[in-house]
């Protein structure tokens, strides 16, 4: 398998999960000027600065506000506050170290005058943000959407209280209902008993149907778009996987929904986490199945305005931007599974 940090050019951080429920030792990592926070607005977009020239790759980065400078400035109105890990699982204590804050509209006004910081939509980050920063903004956003919408317990409605340092939500209410029973009236529930809330994390099977196979003389892939993409991209097709379903019957059932074709062979090639507001993104190459009609392409207009089959010398015009058509930014995990079935046809 293809590691998906090889895939899209930058390693992953270290989450160090070890140091969650130890609050003593996160707070020795808030006192150095190496620990740095992460503003998030109320639509959950990233406090960003324009990327400087040595950036490798980027239109902007995310703000980054040392810890030490941060903590004089919140507030009891900017939670929660989540720790994302750092760059060293070896020696953490004296490397880089992130934590991830829903800030007040009066902190985010104290950071863009401190730092002229720029707000972008989280689509278009994801598109023009260094992908070596990516690893930083989006758990944090998946994380802070999880929390927005569990303020409350789910089987009693109580509020809940944040725990491993942003990663669990445990219930308080002590009368709360718990595996199926009901706590002693007036008896306080031990730690454990609480109802825990884990992050969420929403399966999406995205798939490049091919024809042809690797090797043959005119081998072509399946591209579409959807209305909401910028004018003139194309990509592959995708879908959440349903209840009870594997991720290959997803890729089927998706392909033969949106398209009307048949595939046979699932091949899996890679993974990437998407924070809107918390897929994962699990890469499939499909073969049309033997027999059937690949020219017929019955499409869900509900779902998509095109798709077409498209030649490896096509794809390779949209790379180069010598077409009218384009793919998603190297940054996207689509990008990637066209370019290896690209590659596989040289």
């Amino acid at each position: 398998f293809t590691s998906s940090s090889q895939r899209v050019g930058f390693q992953p951080l270290h989450r160090l999960a070890e140091l969650r429920p130890r609050p003593e030792q996160l707070e020795r990592l808030r006192q150095s000027v190496r620990c740095k926070a992460l503003l998030f607005d109320e639509s959950l977009s990233p406090l960003l600065v324009p990327a400087s020239s040595a950036t490798k790759s980027g239109v902007f980065s995310p703000l980054l506000i040392p810890w030490p400078e941060l903590r004089p400035e919140l507030g009891p109105d900017d939670c929660p506050i989540v720790f994302l890990g750092g760059e060293s699982d070896v020696d953490y204590a004296n490397g880089d170290s992130y934590f991830a804050v829903a800030a007040s509209d009066r902190l985010l006004a104290w950071a863009r005058s401190a730092a002229f910081g720029v707000v972008q939509s989280p689509t278009r980050v994801q598109l023009m943000t260094s992908t070596r920063m990516i690893h930083l903004w989006g758990p944090a956003r998946s994380l802070l959407a999880w929390h927005r919408y569990n303020r409350y317990c789910s089987a009693c409605g109580g509020l809940t209280e944040i725990a491993d340092a942003g990663h669990r939500l445990l219930c308080r209410n002590a009368d709360c209902i718990v595996n199926g029973k009901q706590s002693k009236p007036g008896a306080t529930a031990a730690w454990s008993d609480h109802p825990i809330s884990h992050p969420r994390l929403d399966p999406s099977a995205i798939v490049l149907v091919t024809r042809g196979g690797r090797g043959s003389d005119q081998p072509s892939c399946l591209l579409a778009r959807k209305p909401a993409f910028p004018s003139g991209m194309l990509s592959c097709l995708a879908g959440f996987a349903e209840a009870g379903e594997s991720l290959e019957d997803c890729v089927r059932r998706e392909v033969a929904e949106e398209v009307g074709l048949a595939v046979g062979e699932v091949t899996y090639r890679g993974s990437q986490a998407w924070p809107f507001p918390s897929q994962l993104m699990i890469g499939f190459e499909a073969a049309t199945a033997e027999g059937d009609d690949i020219n017929k392409i019955r499409l869900d207009t509900e779902e998509l305005e095109f798709a077409d089959w498209f030649t490896a010398a096509q794809v390779s015009d949209m790379l180069k931007r010598n077409s009218r058509w384009f793919v998603p930014p190297k940054a996207a995990l689509a990008h990637q599974l066209i370019v290896e079935w690209l590659n596989s046809c040289c």
